[in-house]
């Protein structure tokens, strides 16, 4: 029997077969407890105000500024992220980002088909589809494995991903595009190089490389 593709975390997921996902996910600690109950706290409220007005508001109006509040949050959390005055930046070492990189060409085909990833010094990005799993399955199956072969890399013990990943379906080809751009150049926005090219963590799958930033970069393979 299929396993239900409807899940719950903090927020219902109903993950239809095909779809294709945009997925962040971030080492342990990588922002303060406090910070992430803040804006949390702030979403929440933002939802409850807006729900307030569901017999106002038609349903398409509703779904866009719940998905316009979520992506605020999101794009919160990202700024943070992307510069940060504490917590721990394990992916930056190369042996530590390769690791995560098998893992995420090793599931492809066999989970899911990757599209486009990029890893950062403290997070992952990454656009995957034809889910064979819930999402949530899926990394699971990737956390587990990652954190537990980074712990022994590093002689380390202890949590190395934060429980929660964010996902969101895409929906078009032109939020499909503008979620690749975003992930590639990803890099150059947090200033960790000035050209997203010369950031050695990412990916794009052939199909899509019309869609990445101008110019359009060489076929990525594996080393």
């Amino acid at each position: 029997m299929e396993e239900q593709r409807t899940y719950r975390r903090n927020l219902p997921h109903i993950q239809p077969e095909g779809a294709t996902f945009f997925i962040t996910y971030n080492l342990d600690g990588a922002l303060p407890s406090k910070v992430v109950a803040e804006l949390r706290h702030a979403r929440a409220l933002e939802i409850q105000k807006i729900k307030a007005q569901e017999g106002e508001l038609s349903e398409q109006e509703l779904k866009k500024r719940l998905r316009k509040a979520h992506e605020l949050y999101f794009g919160k959390y990202e700024e943070l992220l992307d510069d940060p005055k504490s917590g721990p930046t394990f992916l930056r070492k190369p042996e530590i980002a390769q690791i995560v990189k098998d893992s995420l060409h090793h599931l492809d085909g066999k989970k899911y088909t990757l599209i486009c990833y990029c890893i950062m010094p403290n997070h992952v990005h990454k656009i995957v589809k034809d889910t064979k799993q819930v999402l949530f399955r899926i990394m699971q199956s990737h956390k587990g494995f990652t954190g537990f072969e980074a712990n022994r890399a590093m002689s380390r013990e202890g949590q190395f991903w934060h429980r929660e990943s964010f996902d969101h379906q895409i929906r078009s080809d032109n939020w499909l595009k503008e979620k690749i751009q975003y992930i590639l150049l990803n890099p150059s926005k947090a200033k960790l190089v000035k050209d997203w090219r010369a950031w050695p963590h990412w990916y794009i799958h052939p199909d899509y490389e019309w869609m990445a930033p101008s110019p359009v970069p060489p076929t990525f393979r594996l080393e």
